[in-house]
């Protein structure tokens, strides 16, 4: 008996469990960086050890990627985003049981942990792509970046209200958070689990003829290809290139206005603009990726990141309306570049390689925001804000540069 497959159906079920457990990922998993550096000072009393407990959850992330990947593409992205998200919630328990232990290397191996769900969720906009046609690829990843959206502007409010649960249980003070992300977590991977069915990767490959997962050399062999793939190469590139300028430019953002006398109102109020350009017009770009293609809307994207600098490379922190402005199009433009970039990689990419370069991307983009991350805190303090602006325009114009010329070539060749 043949079963016959509504595959629009099955999409369009994906979109909806997507959102939804990217929406409760993302409000929990916005308390977790700040808090756990809270909670790293109060039991060590160091500034230092607070700080990379803090970035221990975006080095978990980058850790998990390549082998949350493997997993996926061995699997199917039901069992590899779910596994994701548990491992983040045994990771918010660990957490928490540092805080009552006052042990930090018990706190710094949880947040390393919790950011395992980092990866998953990042993988999850890449799941929306596997059944979808490739006209409409770029709106399946720019929906799933705009589920984010609540998460940016609710999740840290939540901090405050959700540590009360510490002093009910009588736990140590910042540990009630953690205890939400974990029963987040928990409650974002049950509802991958039951509800991502049929597994889109998995499907999409029965859809193909394809009887068993890919094999081969894993890791190595997708190195390879990607290294000899051009297309794929400098969507790597742009992707890591736009992460790694908005963190950098973002984190710094707050110091900025704080050093030139903005209250903690209005800190937080322009990184709320800063956010809501990130993600509210997600879809729009996608959308936009669809109709004019996406290299189009990656220069879109590389333009608005080089506005934003112009901006911001003329600004005083007095100048906090200046400074809203540069980080709304600093949002805007990695939005375009993200979701833009996401979908050409997918494009460039075969079937069978797509779970593990997505992966690739994944790391890439977030060791370079890392990098960008340290490079950024000394560029600030010894040359300033305005600086920190003018050098984040240079790898951003020299992508474009790169664009542009492939783009001629290929043109020409055509």
């Amino acid at each position: 008996m043949v079963t016959v497959v509504d595959v629009r159906a099955v999409q369009r079920r994906t979109i909806r469990v997507l959102i939804g457990a990217q929406m409760v990922f993302a409000v929990v998993m916005a308390m977790a960086s700040p808090v756990a550096a809270l909670l790293a000072q109060q039991i060590t009393g160091s500034a230092g050890l607070a700080g990379l407990a803090q970035a221990a959850t975006v080095a978990g992330g980058m850790l998990a990627s390549v082998p949350l990947a493997e997993f996926t593409a061995r699997r199917g992205r039901r069992l590899g985003v779910a596994a994701g998200y548990l491992v983040g919630a045994v990771g918010a328990a660990a957490v928490v049981l540092g805080g009552v232990a006052a042990s930090y290397p018990l706190l710094f191996a949880g947040s390393l942990l919790t950011g395992t769900a980092v990866a998953a969720g990042l993988q999850a906009r890449f799941a929306a792509t596997d059944l979808v046609e490739p006209e409409r690829r770029g709106r399946a990843i720019g929906t799933v970046v705009w589920a984010s959206t609540i998460g940016g502007v609710a999740g840290p409010s939540l901090a405050g209200p959700s540590d009360s649960a510490s002093a009910v249980l009588g736990l140590p003070q910042f540990t009630g958070p953690f205890l939400v992300i974990g029963a987040g977590l928990v409650l974002t991977a049950a509802a991958t689990f039951v509800w991502l069915r049929p597994d889109p990767l998995l499907l999409a490959r029965s859809l193909r003829g394809e009887t068993h997962g890919p094999r081969g050399q894993g890791v190595l062999r997708t190195a390879r290809a990607l290294a000899g793939n051009p297309a794929a190469r400098r969507s790597l590139v742009a992707i890591a290139v736009v992460h790694a300028v908005m963190v950098s430019v973002m984190n710094m953002a707050s110091l900025h206005l704080h050093h030139g006398g903005s209250t903690l109102r209005v800190v937080g109020f322009a990184i709320s603009v800063h956010l809501a350009g990130m993600f509210l017009l997600a879809p729009v770009f996608g959308w936009l990726s669809d109709r004019f293609g996406g290299r189009r809307v990656l220069a879109l994207g590389l333009l608005l990141l080089l506005a934003s600098a112009a901006v911001l490379q003329s600004t005083s922190g007095h100048d906090t309306g200046l400074v809203m402005a540069g980080l709304l199009l600093l949002g805007l433009g990695w939005s375009a570049g993200f979701v833009a970039g996401s979908s050409l990689l997918t494009a460039s990419v075969e079937e069978e390689l797509r779970p593990r370069a997505q992966g690739f991307s994944d790391l890439l983009m977030q060791a370079a925001a890392a990098a960008g991350g340290l490079l950024a805190g000394s560029v600030v303090e010894f040359w300033g804000y305005p600086w920190l602006a003018r050098i984040s325009a240079v790898p951003v114009a020299l992508v474009a540069i790169w664009h542009l010329l492939a783009g001629r070539h290929a043109a020409r060749t055509a």
